[in-house]
């Protein structure tokens, strides 16, 4: 891990990874653009998350700068992405299973829903 700041100027942990350099991810890493490009060829992300059965706390993120994709993929029921406002009221609930979702992370507070199965989200970013 090493410490930096977020654009809101917090200090963050960031965990050190770049798996794009290892062998076993490459290929996972370049379909994962190739998806995105098919989606929005004009959105332009430095940083594609993977999670793999994670449910998300609320929570706004630190790493992102601006508007995020995410996909949820996988065998799975339930698993929404709801996105609250600046104030963290009025929760609306995406469903993100093989549907892209923007939003801007790092302004609204989101979180995700309960789920069954086996469930994995790309997200896309920039940092």
């Amino acid at each position: 891990f090493r410490w930096k700041k977020n654009t809101q100027g917090k200090t963050i942990k960031q965990q050190q990874s770049n798996r794009t350099s290892d062998p076993r991810f490459k290929r996972l890493f370049k379909e994962s653009k190739k998806l995105m490009i098919m989606h929005d060829p004009k959105f332009k992300f430095t940083t594609i998350q993977y999670n793999k059965n994670m449910r998300a706390a609320r929570h706004v993120d630190g790493r992102n700068v601006g508007v995020s994709y995410i996909v949820g993929l996988g065998d799975y029921t339930g698993g929404e992405l709801t996105i609250f406002d600046e104030n963290e009221k009025n929760p609306v609930k995406h469903d993100i299973k093989g549907k892209f979702n923007t939003f801007d992370g790092s302004k609204y507070p989101h979180e995700t829903c309960p789920f069954k199965g086996e469930r994995y989200t790309l997200v896309f970013y920039s940092n």
